[in-house]
């Protein structure tokens, strides 16, 4: 898959945004899910889910501009928040409920079913 930054200043500068946004994110989300004392990452999970997960998703729910961020045009925006929700999110924080959001939903959604991260994932997990 090539292309997934775009060309454009306006569309580059809008998915920076979205990028520095994750980047963001993680600190509580990395602090969550890679907390090694259970009590203590439960703190974390419970926190995470109460404050940090809402803000962040709220704002992303508003910047989606279409069937992916971009509108129609799929781009790393997309993929990192596939990548949050798929594999640090969810398999950690199995009561979030991702529908709460339902344009990033459809996003996760719309990159999970494309066939050739389906045939990428498929040869490495």
């Amino acid at each position: 898959m090539t292309g997934l930054y775009p060309i454009d200043i306006t569309e580059a500068l809008f998915v920076d945004m979205i990028t520095d946004t994750f980047i963001e994110l993680n600190g509580p989300l990395y602090g969550a899910c890679f907390c090694r004392d259970a009590a203590t990452k439960r703190e974390k999970i419970d926190d995470f889910l109460a404050t940090s997960l809402p803000k962040y998703f709220a704002m992303l729910e508003k910047t989606v501009r279409g069937k992916f961020f971009l509108g129609e045009k799929l781009s790393l925006a997309d993929f990192l928040l596939f990548d949050a929700v798929a594999y640090l999110i969810r398999p950690n924080m199995p009561v979030f409920d991702l529908s709460t959001y339902p344009k990033l939903e459809a996003i996760v959604s719309e990159v999970k079913a494309l066939p050739t991260l389906q045939e990428y994932l498929s040869k490495t997990l």
